[in-house]
């Protein structure tokens, strides 16, 4: 994720995973499956784990991890998390939690939500909402749970520069938040020309295969 000037942020962290045959599994295949078989909380643990002790101890590199519903609302994730941030302090602010929107169109767990997330804003951590726009949950949200960072859905930054309608529901999004302390990134940037009218929309940073994308292993 690079800002306005191009000056790195952090990395994003994707997980896949290998069959028996060694072949690799995007995260689209695979996590459909482990949604639904209850595994989320046990996968995104071990990503952490591998972002806390084999990453970080080797850089000073911020990353952005994702976290799903079921992990936010597991109370042995969320049990785990804490003790494990709590050892480990310092590497909590060299850390991004991404949350998707879809998340919050579920009302009925914004308690247990709010919990897990106040909980990692106060160990120093940096909390960041992707897929925004995908679907239409309004900006209430935003304010309610102080993100730092906002993330518009990559079906909003696809040829922005030639759909009006796009460049009005960001500016309206960036109206919206303004009083806030979230900045507003994009994902999915392919073309110089989506990355020059998100810069002049007010966009702070982004993401995707224009800006250039490093894989850490």
């Amino acid at each position: 994720v690079f800002d306005s000037d191009n000056t790195l942020l952090h990395h994003e962290v994707f997980s896949r995973v290998r069959d028996n045959q060694e072949n690799e599994i995007r995260a689209t295949l695979f996590i459909p499956m482990a949604n639904k078989c209850g595994l989320m909380p046990q996968i995104e643990r071990q990503v952490l784990e591998k972002v806390l002790f084999e990453l970080m101890p080797t850089s000073d590199l911020i990353y952005s991890i994702n976290l799903t519903l079921d992990s936010l609302t597991s109370r042995a994730f969320t049990r785990w998390i804490r003790t494990t941030l709590l050892e480990h302090r310092p590497l909590a602010e060299r850390l991004v939690f991404e949350v998707s929107e879809e998340v919050f169109s579920k009302r009925e767990h914004d308690e247990q939500i709010r919990k897990t997330l106040v909980m990692l804003s106060g160990m120093g951590a940096k909390l960041s909402v992707d897929h925004v726009g995908k679907q239409v949950v309004g900006t209430h949200y935003i304010q309610s749970f102080e993100f730092d960072f906002v993330k518009l859905d990559r079906s909003i930054v696809r040829q922005v520069h030639q759909r009006p309608e796009n460049q009005l529901y960001i500016r309206s999004l960036i109206g919206g938040i303004f009083r806030t302390k979230a900045q507003v990134m994009a994902e999915g940037i392919e073309l110089l020309e989506e990355w020059q009218t998100l810069k002049i929309l007010g966009v702070s940073a982004g993401q995707g295969q224009f800006l250039g994308d490093v894989s850490v292993v």
